[in-house]
């Protein structure tokens, strides 16, 4: 956690100027802050985990995966709460 092209593009803040708008490195940076998201939430740091899900679903809203999963991660947390 921490590393891997989520982790760089965390440090610099987006995708490096020329890949911007570039299809297939918005498709592989959505992936990877997805993915490390899911490694965020395995290891215990659910709020981290969630904040990169969030980030993938607001940096290609059309798809899909990031919101089913938060919308998922919601319904576990409304269903533990007493």
């Amino acid at each position: 956690m921490g590393t891997g092209l989520a982790a760089d593009h965390r440090r610099a803040g987006a995708v490096p100027r020329p890949l911007a708008g570039y299809p297939a490195a918005e498709d592989k940076l959505y992936a990877a802050l997805v993915a490390d998201g899911e490694a965020h939430i395995q290891a215990g740091q659910v709020g981290t985990g969630i904040a990169e899900i969030e980030r993938a679903a607001r940096r290609l809203p059309e798809r899909g995966e990031a919101w089913a999963r938060l919308a998922q991660l919601a319904t576990v947390a409304a269903s533990e709460d007493p």
